[in-house]
């Protein structure tokens, strides 16, 4: 019994100390995707790949994530990242789920920059089935709290759909198997909130 004590003790006493160890980001992201590929196959065996026409400098993709760190040093935590996104132009809505590494520069409570990798889940398999996701960023304090702060963050990511079994793209009926839509270029900016 004694020896149960001292171990509730100890746990009890090291989760409060691991409290300090996680940080939660929730972000609101607005982002400009450009330069898309579509692929498709048009005869047994036969692919074509089709560049899209150029959507622009436009704002075309919105979405909201949240992120549950862990500090596995003073500097550096890995945690799951998830959230939903919509981009416009391919009217393509899913949600994210996968894992972030994050690195502060100085300080737990300072700019930070960041490797995500995750999967998007779509939300209407007519548009797409699922698909890899990679993002890269960089965040910025813009103002601080006791308890929180907030960020202007700058990303940079690719996308690609698997399209099997959706829609053709291009109304080629008949002639047209929609295989993957990938996303070349997509930068954007987000607001994050971090606590």
């Amino acid at each position: 019994m004694k020896r149960l004590l001292i171990f509730a003790i100890l746990a009890i006493s090291s989760l409060g100390i691991a409290q300090d160890k996680w940080k939660t980001s929730l972000e609101l992201d607005f982002g400009f995707p450009s330069d898309w590929v579509y692929e498709y196959q048009y005869a047994p065996h036969k692919f074509r790949f089709e560049d899209l026409e150029d959507s622009g400098f436009l704002l075309n993709s919105f979405g909201v994530q949240g992120y549950h760190g862990y500090f596995i040093t003073n500097t550096l935590s890995i945690g799951p990242v998830g959230g939903f996104n919509y981009q416009s132009t391919h009217k393509l809505s899913m949600l994210r789920l996968g894992a972030r590494f994050q690195l502060h520069f100085t300080d737990k409570n300072n700019a930070f920059t960041y490797l995500q990798f995750s999967n998007n889940f779509s939300l209407n398999y007519e548009k797409f089935k699922a698909g890899p996701h990679i993002r890269y960023g960089l965040a910025f304090p813009v103002m601080r709290g006791e308890a929180y702060m907030l960020s202007l963050n700058l990303f940079g990511e690719l996308n690609n759909y698997y399209m099997n079994g959706s829609k053709p793209l291009l109304e080629y009926v008949g002639i047209e198997t929609p295989v993957l839509l990938r996303e070349k270029l997509h930068i954007g900016i987000s607001i994050g909130v971090t606590f």
